[in-house]
């Protein structure tokens, strides 16, 4: 397991790290199980019915750390008792078909084991891009092709970042590419190594505007990854989706995108409080 704790020495000083064919065994079934659920979802995309996602006042102020308006106006579905959320810029986050998966993964197993200790527990979505050339009655979008927003995943607990930033790993979030991810090319994910340890507000960088010119003056990375491959990153990694720089990959392959994705936390962290916010 020498390179697993290797892996896991850079998890902890970069906040991100790829594993290579840690799920490769099992990639056909989830590969199933993302498609077909997917699929489903857009046979029936016009029938959704979408809401504008709004905070309760009585929440917590730093969502993702950057305030509130990284969520504020986002729109949210239902499809069979789940959710499906608009991302902004044709992507989207469900869970439909997935709400029974659990990864297995020995490496994955390993390393969160290593990381997370004890009492922790997990749960699988799907991040796909829609191609609005092909999906052309999404009457609530209005772009497509761009990159996604700064962020991080799991949001502050107690509105003190500089001691939030100190705790011992409680979240993680890990990535399963279904297609081959170029870092030259091709859609990808951008992570800003170190910024899970990063103090924001002791920076003055309070909301999306202000991170995104932050994070355009840090060095960044792009994922390498082929399927079978996944990526794995602490909950405060700051990261964003970026289109494709190919011009071959452009709005006609933006449903070629399918990246699963797999959230491991602390049993005590509220990944989606109930009464967070209100439709």
């Amino acid at each position: 397991m020498d390179i697993l704790d290797s892996h896991i020495k850079t998890l902890d000083r970069d906040g991100v790290v790829i594993v290579n064919n840690a799920v490769s065994g099992e990639l056909k079934y989830l590969q199933h199980r993302y498609s077909s659920g997917w699929s489903e979802i857009l046979d029936n995309f016009s029938t959704l019915k979408w809401n504008k996602i709004k905070f309760n006042s009585d929440c917590q102020i730093n969502t993702g750390f950057i305030g509130k308006d990284l969520y504020n106006g986002h729109l949210k579905a239902e499809y069979k008792s789940t959710g499906i959320i608009d991302m902004t810029n044709s992507r989207y986050d469900f869970t439909y078909n997935l709400e029974h998966v659990k990864i297995q993964s020995n490496y994955i197993n390993y390393i969160m084991k290593n990381t997370l200790k004890n009492e922790y527990n997990s749960y699988v979505g799907g991040l796909p891009i829609l191609n609005n050339i092909d999906y052309p009655n999404q009457s609530h979008r209005s772009n497509y092709n761009r990159n996604g927003k700064w962020h991080r995943d799991a949001y502050s607990l107690f509105d003190n970042e500089t001691l939030d930033i100190t705790l011992p790993p409680f979240y993680y979030t890990i990535l399963v590419p279904l297609f081959t991810m170029q870092a030259t090319n091709g859609r990808n994910t951008e992570f800003i190594p170190g910024s899970h340890r990063f103090n924001l507000a002791e920076h003055n960088i309070t909301n999306t505007n202000e991170l995104s010119i932050w994070c355009s003056r840090q060095e960044t990375i792009k994922l390498n990854c082929n399927p079978g491959d996944v990526c794995i990153f602490h909950g405060y990694t700051i990261h964003r989706g970026v289109e494709s720089n190919n011009a071959e990959q452009g709005p006609s392959q933006n449903h070629n995108f399918d990246m699963l994705y797999a959230v491991y936390k602390k049993n005590w962290y509220n990944d989606e409080p109930a009464d967070n916010y209100i439709l």
